[in-house]
């Protein structure tokens, strides 16, 4: 079994107001498409969104200083701007997220 979440990178990047990048994410499809080949068997997935608040920016840019594929290349003085804007409220990520069960 296993549960699985993409990164978020989308929504992060909106957040700041940047041009997300071109990635693709890991997705349940996919992950269910290379256990197949892999030679086992799919017994049952699901799929859902999982929503994270962070409570100021100061968590914001904590989490995005330690997490470097969210925002490659974030520092705090290079999102001063973005980071100041969204001063004063809490700051919602929604992500998605899926598990699947398989056995060989």
């Amino acid at each position: 079994m296993t549960w699985q979440a993409n990164s978020g990178s989308r929504q992060f990047h909106e957040l700041l107001d940047r041009d997300p990048p071109i990635v693709e994410e890991f997705r349940l499809e996919l992950a269910t498409e290379q256990l197949l080949e892999a030679g086992f068997h799919f017994d049952e997935s699901g799929m859902g969104q999982s929503t994270t608040a962070f409570a100021d920016i100061g968590a914001l840019a904590w989490y995005l200083s330690n997490v470097p594929w969210a925002v490659p290349g974030f520092t705090i003085d290079g999102y001063r701007d973005e980071l100041l804007r969204l001063h004063g409220r809490p700051i919602p990520v929604a992500s998605s997220r899926f598990w699947l069960r398989a056995h060989k």
